[in-house]
Formats: structure tokens, C-alpha cells, sequence
């Protein structure tokens, strides 16, 4: 009877050790999937901000100096 109850026991304890386990490397697998999409999403979103800024810049200066054509000086 007692080595019914110490087995019991036993296999109760792996179990609990395997369930802390497996719930410790869930919490670090949830940590790395938040850290990768914040990740992505920061990087995306620089690029498209870099695009979107180069495109301004090639705009601005093509309009000065196409105006500066039309004013006939290109310091205006």
C-alpha cells in the first residue's frame, strides 16, 4: 500500500515538474513572438517612413527647380 501511495506521489511530482517546465518556456516563447513583432512592425514602418521622406525630398527639389525654370532665374 505504501508504494502505491509513494508512486502516486511520484508521478504526481513529474507531472507538476513537467507542467512548470513547460509553462516557464511558453512565457519565454510568448516574450521572443512579442519582441519579434514589435520588432517587425518598428522596422516596416522606418522604411516606409524612409521611402516616404526620400520621396518628399526628390519632389521639393525637382519643383524648386522647375519653378526656378519658370521664373526664368534659378534663385527664385
Amino acid at each position: 500500500m505504501d508504494n502505491s501511495i509513494i508512486e502516486t506521489i511520484e508521478k504526481l511530482y513529474d507531472k507538476a515538474e513537467n507542467y512548470g517546465k513547460t509553462t516557464i518556456r511558453l512565457g519565454k516563447l510568448s516574450i521572443v513572438y512579442t519582441t519579434a513583432d514589435i520588432a517587425s512592425d518598428l522596422a516596416v514602418k522606418l522604411v516606409v517612413f524612409f521611402v516616404i521622406g526620400l520621396s518628399l525630398l526628390f519632389a521639393s527639389v525637382g519643383l524648386s527647380i522647375w519653378l526656378g525654370q519658370i521664373l526664368g532665374e534659378q534663385y527664385l
